[in-house]
């Protein structure tokens, strides 16, 4: 039986990978920082007990996930020194040009038998696919993508935070006050009724760390090096589930009969032009839904169309899962 360790089993991520993981004929165990080590957690019935970070190299495992921060990652990655696969959730090796960065349904099939392998950004995985089918249809000149990410994007703690605020304003509102305090709203600080058009940290050109990162794993991903992807990413009061505006400039006229073929045709997608999807109708599912697609009469090279995907069976968890189902199969 092989052995399985999730590193940062307590946050959002961890959690749920923990529960994909509980699936398989495995030996599981659970990892956390010091402020959770003693508690147990219950994954689907069955009781673990929180084992501490640090202590993770004392057991040899074939596969450790890794749901924590890129520096985290980055020292566990130098301590472990026995043969074993590491898939990794943080932003540490994406851009290694030694470390695959591994997209379930998109380009899983480039896993050459490495032992450490990154996970895209989760906004990433529910865009890239639709892409790529585009991509394979019609030469892609540039990528203009605005995205509107759920608070679950950013942790346990912001979540609640939202869910804290929301109250206390739905509460001010119920009282019939005129002036809800809205004055914290510095970047990062996820308010309810408000969205933040800046995600991570804002660079001397003014683009974010988020946008970079969606334009340089894209590119890495697709291999599309010769094209220019424009990213605004946004925060919204959203729990769970994001979405992404697309705009795709070709060097022709799109084929919008083929794309829309090839999309309906994809399990992995769920498109129907009759249907606009959101967060609240297609959140928390395993498949990326497409709507508002559209090319306009006076830009027969432009393609226009809204996705949204889970942020964490899509993305984060689930993509996790499903590589280390292809590579251990």
């Amino acid at each position: 039986m092989i052995k399985v360790a999730v590193a940062g089993a307590t946050g959002v991520v961890g959690t749920l990978l923990a529960n994909y993981l509980t699936k398989e004929n495995l030996e599981l165990d659970l990892y956390a920082s010091e402020a959770s080590v003693g508690k147990t957690v219950n994954i689907k019935g069955k009781e673990f007990s929180l084992k501490p970070l640090v202590e993770i190299n004392d057991t040899k495992y074939d596969y450790i996930f890794l749901a924590i921060s890129a520096e985290n990652t980055k020292a566990l990655k130098r301590s472990i020194t026995y043969p074993t696969k590491f898939l990794d959730l943080s932003s540490a090796y994406r851009q290694d040009p030694d470390t695959p960065l591994l997209l379930y349904g998109v380009n899983h099939q480039d896993y050459s038998n490495e032992n450490f392998i990154a996970l895209p950004n989760c906004v990433v995985a529910p865009v890239a696919k639709p892409i790529k089918i585009i991509s394979n249809v019609n030469l892609v000149k540039n990528i203009f993508i605005s995205t509107y990410q759920s608070i679950s994007g950013a942790g346990r703690e912001k979540t609640h935070k939202l869910l804290d605020d929301t109250t206390k304003d739905l509460e001010a509102l119920k009282a019939l006050e005129s002036k809800f305090d809205f004055s914290d709203n510095c970047i990062n600080q996820i308010n309810s009724f408000n969205v933040v058009p800046a995600i991570d940290d804002i660079y001397a050109d003014g683009s974010t760390g988020e946008e970079t990162k969606i334009k340089d794993e894209l590119s890495k991903i697709l291999k599309l090096s010769d094209v220019t992807t424009i990213a605004t990413c946004v925060r919204v009061p959203v729990i769970r589930g994001h979405c992404a505006s697309i705009n795709i400039v070709s060097n022709e006229a799109i084929n919008l009969t083929n794309i829309k073929e090839q999309f309906l045709n994809d399990p992995e997608l769920n498109f129907d032009d009759g249907v606009i999807p959101s967060p609240r109708q297609n959140g928390n599912s395993e498949v990326i839904s497409i709507g508002r697609l559209r090319v306009f009469q006076d830009s027969p090279n432009v393609i226009s169309f809204w996705v949204v995907g889970d942020n964490l069976n899509i993305g984060a968890a689930g993509n996790a899962y499903r590589i280390f189902k292809y590579i251990n199969d």
